[in-house]
């Protein structure tokens, strides 16, 4: 079953900024884990909302 999960416009900023600011330290993917979401769910958000 899958379920459709709204996130609101701040943890999608959010997810966003962690990703832009993450330098060389951290990968996508950990930053994916770090917030419980896959790496297509934060990929997502990134074409979504640019």
């Amino acid at each position: 079953m899958k379920t459709n999960i709204k996130y609101s416009e701040g943890f999608k900023e959010q997810a966003l900024v962690k990703v832009y600011r993450r330098g060389n330290a951290q990968t996508i993917q950990n930053i994916a884990d770090d917030l419980n979401i896959s790496v297509l769910t934060l990929k997502t958000i990134g074409i979504y909302t640019t």
